[in-house]
């Protein structure tokens, strides 16, 4: 993991106004002021933000940000209001920015909005997903039905997204976002298991986050990024191998990645921005118990593309929540 540390800028005022508009109704507005506001409080730093995710690192931390003084108690029923929380979202959208990235949402997840609290939601003790509580989130990396690498992407269907852009408003419990970088992983496979991994022989379910199931038929779990390393479509819960060799393969993978030594704990601190490539790396969270006294850990997270990429939009006005 590379960390950024940002140092006071006395000529940087950390309560620019935010843009007047809900982020989830003009994310594009939101990236592009709160871009050029968090260059300016990087400076040369921001530099080393885009070289880290450049050259392969699968998670960057962007500390010492300037935060939102008094948040609202965390929404424990998945509802939140943006004026009240307008500096930390500047810092993942500026976050989004700097990257050369583009916002978006997913017309049949999080209510097709952008901004998605990752939170302990009252009704979710056992959900599968990022307002889930009760039940170990295990490996995973996010939307792995969807296309992982330009050269797979159907022309009628977002891909998963590239970079989850993390925004730390509470930090407790303390429960550590874990990351398994996957070169690392692949090194330590055997040969004849990279080798079934790269085939096309596995099905892959859409996450519990998603109003309804969907399947993905013929998929490889290894993806070469072109360049010596490797990106991954690994879900622990919604893959399955369609022959003996994918099947074997698949439980060599899922015993590896219960190694500890594998993981690397990112501790969640107030203010934090963390940027994670959602193909390189596999995340995964334990089980927690808030406290719900209204200051439970609390993230704010945008799915990001690369900026030249343009999905195709469910509804017509809504040019950042695609099919």
């Amino acid at each position: 993991m590379v960390t950024v540390h940002v140092r006071g800028r006395a000529d940087v005022p950390i309560d620019e106004p935010s843009p007047s508009v809900d982020p989830n109704d003009d994310p594009e507005l939101w990236e592009r002021e709160s871009g050029r506001r968090l260059r300016a409080l990087l400076g040369s730093t921001a530099d080393r933000v885009r070289s880290a995710m450049a050259t392969n690192r699968s998670v960057v931390r962007i500390s010492g940000l300037p935060r939102d003084p008094s948040p609202p108690p965390s929404p424990y029923h998945d509802e939140s209001r943006w004026r009240e929380i307008p500096i930390t979202l500047a810092n993942v959208f500026g976050a989004v920015d700097l990257l050369n990235a583009r916002s978006f949402a997913y017309s049949q997840e999080n209510r097709g909005r952008v901004v998605r609290n990752v939170v302990a939601r009252i009704d979710a003790r056992d959900e599968y997903s990022s307002q889930g509580w009760g039940r170990d989130l295990g490996p995973h990396m996010d939307d792995a039905f969807r296309a992982v690498g330009e050269p797979e992407r159907p022309l009628d269907q977002a891909p998963a997204p590239r970079w989850l852009v993390f925004g730390v408003i509470y930090d407790r419990p303390r429960v550590p976002l874990s990351i398994a970088a996957v070169d690392e992983v692949v090194k330590r496979l055997a040969t004849r298991d990279v080798e079934a991994l790269c085939r096309p022989e596995f099905d892959v379910k859409s996450p519990a986050s998603f109003g309804g199931p969907q399947v993905a038929h013929g998929l490889p779990i290894l993806i070469s990024d072109g360049r010596g390393g490797w990106f991954s479509r690994f879900d622990c819960l919604n893959c399955a191998g369609t022959t003996a060799a994918a099947s074997n393969a698949l439980d060599a993978l899922s015993e590896l990645l219960a190694t500890p030594d594998v993981w690397e704990d990112v501790d969640l601190h107030c203010g934090d921005v963390i940027i994670l490539d959602n193909f390189r790396a596999l995340h995964m969270r334990s089980e927690y118990t808030p406290r719900w006294d209204g200051s439970d850990r609390w993230l704010i997270r945008l799915y990001a593309v690369p900026k030249s990429f343009r999905g195709v939009p469910d509804h017509a006005g809504v040019p950042h929540a695609w099919k």
